[in-house]
């Protein structure tokens, strides 16, 4: 799953784990795990999420308040919300299209020169690689 910022919002406004999930509706455990990236939220619950903490998705999704989100960026989210649809269309849903291009819009936010660009492709080489592997055990594991 990808890493969120919802912990660090929820705290820094003084909100319990068990306060949140309870106004939101889903169980504590269902938050933890969305916290510590380990399952993703539907974008209703998300939306929910959102209107209580009083900041945008898009903040939880990449630790940039809204206002952050100027008509490059907007742009930049636009462009990978029509390449993730045209490279996954067709295989998943809309949740996942926004959650990958959510994904790729936080990635290339983070490559500014040639030497990230460099660091950025070994990361996800072997994330790549990890991904595959757990392809793999997904697979022995049915």
């Amino acid at each position: 799953m990808s890493e969120n910022f919802l912990k660090k919002i929820r705290e820094g406004k003084g909100i319990s784990q068990i306060d949140l999930a309870a106004k939101v509706g889903i169980a504590r455990s269902h938050l933890s795990n969305f916290e510590s990236g380990k399952v993703n939220l539907s974008a209703k619950v998300l939306t929910k999420i959102s209107k209580i903490l009083g900041v945008a998705v898009s903040e939880i999704k990449t630790g940039k308040p809204d206002a952050h989100f100027d008509p490059e960026n907007k742009e930049r989210l636009l462009k990978a919300m029509i390449i993730t649809n045209e490279i996954y269309g067709d295989n998943f849903d809309k949740e996942m299209i926004v959650s990958i291009a959510t994904e790729v819009y936080t990635l290339i936010s983070s490559i500014n020169d040639e030497d990230d660009k460099e660091s950025f492709q070994k990361l996800m080489k072997s994330k790549y690689i990890t991904g595959l592997a757990a392809n793999c055990v997904l697979k022995m594991k049915s």
